[in-house]
């Protein structure tokens, strides 16, 4: 089995927060992949339990304009709730797409 670049797996795992999920999702692999590439290059996890309060802003605008994923969408993909990605689409101000907002006069 090849193993991941271990300096991208930091880079997700620590400096972006992502999940082992996360990272295995972002990377095309299994969580499997990961955990062996971290245990062979002493990258060290985090605590278990309850994943911190705030995903990286990269995360959502990652998800949302390049994924194409809606507002909707990219709340339960990044873990949020749907105003918590509006909030942080607005403070930066990334506009809502046209998708986005129909799902929002739904709601």
């Amino acid at each position: 089995m090849t193993l991941l670049d271990p300096a991208e797996l930091r880079r997700l795992y620590w400096d972006e927060g992502l999940t082992i999920t996360q990272v295995a999702r972002r990377l095309h692999t299994a969580e499997q992949r990961v955990l062996a590439t971290m245990d062979a290059h002493d990258i060290p996890r985090r605590p278990r339990g309850k994943r911190p309060a705030t995903v990286p802003l990269t995360e959502i605008v990652r998800s949302y304009t390049v994924d194409g994923r809606t507002i909707k969408e990219t709340a339960h993909a990044c873990g949020l709730t749907y105003s918590a990605v509006q909030q942080a689409l607005a403070q930066h101000a990334i506009p809502p797409t046209l998708a986005s907002r129909s799902v929002a006069d739904h709601l």
